[in-house]
């Protein structure tokens, strides 16, 4: 059955609201078949999932999912086809993407119909080699395991803390007895997905006492072991940010065991600026702003970003810990816990603790204050706007929006802060990230609260945005209704 004229009005739609689109091709099986095979690839269906990447991300951490459980079977459709017609050359293409759909893929997803308990001996080797200490494993401890393994994509969210050994009794019934447990081994790429994340482990080689190796100058000759391995380049860059996760951040400036030379010396490693994306860049040097200050990561920002307005916007996208407690702006109590979330008497959350709220102190204000202040307030416009419209994508912290405020409207002079306040609100709204950007900056008017910095923002244009506010009983709501 041909489709003349519709295939460009559903074109058209693709890619103005990929979601739309999907949803409507479940309207009758001839549609779908149009829509699946005409309209929609697998690399548009890649490019959505990439570039919703960081909204998802942001949106699970504040206990929610970007995409409901019906379009999320819809997404999983999708690719299931493409996998099942492409195969492996599809996985590839996928595979940076793919952990999103599988940590909201519901357990019965995954698993066969069990109609009875079972318990399996399962092997606990030591790195070590020695004669390996075996367990009982029945069903609950291996979706357990599962559930840890997929619940977060962990090539968006690296972090040696979630990866488990090597050894670890999870990646040996992976590889021996999957067929025990998993109703399809190729179901969303599953099996090839976890034994990637296995090699991973085993090229890290995450215990405590290697993980010391890579501590002071260790740092480079763990990074290039890793840098020569054979894993595939996504995975082998996630390692690599992993690891650089774990040594360079540092809560108190006299934990920190890695020196700024030896930060600086990894820019010097053959090919390390070319090996990084731009947002990838942003996020190494945001993390060495923060530990090490403007002296140290300006020279390195010059020789990653053609000028200071590219690198703000990949230095907000890419930071996190830029939210000070303002009763301890230096970092000199004891590192906080990470601020729970308040809950209302209906069960809905009315304020998020912060993303990383457990480090207090940071070397990166001067630097931005200087470097912000250097600009024209077009220019600063245009970055606050573009740091915005990249966040679903690109943004790493659930509180950028919290460092967003600070920076640009508080940072700014009592006769600019209406425009950049009235701009920002006008970023937000519509967005895709617009619960996590109210969130977030009701969270910095809260700070803000508690110091008086408030005092120097003015509102006459900012109020017309309260009724295109979604939350109501936050305190950007309450602020911009004054």
């Amino acid at each position: 059955m041909s489709f003349p004229f519709n295939r460009v009005f559903l074109e058209a739609l693709r890619d103005v609201d990929f979601m739309a689109l999907i949803t409507l091709a479940q309207a009758s099986a001839t549609l779908e078949q149009f829509i699946f095979e005409q309209v929609l690839t697998p690399a548009s269906l890649c490019q959505f999932l990439r570039e919703n990447q960081s909204a998802f991300q942001l949106y699970q951490l504040r206990h929610r999912w970007l995409f409901t459980a019906r379009e999320a079977s819809y997404l999983r459709r999708l690719y299931e086809k493409y996998r099942i017609l492409h195969g492996e050359t599809f996985y590839e293409e996928s595979v940076g993407v793919l952990g999103l759909l599988l940590a909201q893929t519901p357990r019965e997803g995954f698993e066969k119909n069990f109609i009875t308990p079972f318990t399996l001996s399962v092997p606990r080797f030591h790195k070590y080699g020695r004669v390996p200490r075996w367990e009982f494993f029945d069903l609950d401890d291996i979706r357990l395991e599962y559930w840890k393994t997929l619940r977060f994509s962990w090539l968006h969210r690296p972090n040696v803390d979630t990866m488990e050994f090597a050894w670890h009794p999870i990646y040996w019934f992976q590889r021996k007895m999957s067929s025990e447990y998993l109703r399809d081994p190729d179901f969303l790429f599953c099996k090839p997905y976890i034994d990637d994340l296995h090699a991973c482990a085993a090229v890290m080689d995450i215990s405590e006492g290697n993980l010391g190796a890579a501590r002071g100058e260790g740092l480079l000759s763990v990074v290039e072991r890793i840098r020569a391995s054979k894993l595939k380049e996504i995975f082998r860059k996630a390692c690599i940010r992993a690891i650089l996760t774990h040594e360079l951040t540092a809560y108190r400036p006299v934990w920190q065991t890695v020196s700024s030379d030896t930060f600086k010396n990894l820019f010097a490693l053959p090919g390390w600026i070319d090996m990084w994306t731009k947002s990838e860049l942003g996020w190494i040097c945001a993390i060495g702003l923060t530990q090490y200050g403007g002296e140290t990561v300006e020279p390195l920002l010059q020789q990653s970003f053609d000028n200071n307005r590219e690198a703000l916007i990949w230095l907000f996208l890419g930071a996190h810990h830029w939210t000070k407690d303002p009763q301890d702006p230096e970092g000199t109590n004891t590192p906080l816990p990470r601020t729970p979330d308040a809950v209302d008497e209906d069960g809905e959350i009315i304020h998020h603790g912060s993303c990383c709220g457990n480090m207090v102190w940071g070397f990166q204000e001067d630097f931005l204050t200087n470097t912000l202040g250097s600009l024209s307030q077009a220019d600063r416009l245009w970055i606050m706007r573009k740091i915005v419209s990249l966040a679903p994508e690109f943004g790493v912290c659930a509180d950028l929006g919290c460092n967003i405020f600070n920076y640009f409207v508080l940072g700014c002079g009592p006769d600019e802060s209406d425009t950049m306040f009235s701009a920002l609100l006008d970023s937000i709204i519509g967005s895709t990230l617009q619960y996590i950007f109210e969130y977030a900056i009701s969270h910095a008017i809260s700070l803000a609260e508690e110091n008086g910095g408030l005092k120097c923002v003015a509102l006459t244009s900012a109020r017309k945005y309260s009724g295109r506010v979604d939350r109501k009983n936050l305190a950007l709501y309450r602020l911009v209704s004054l």
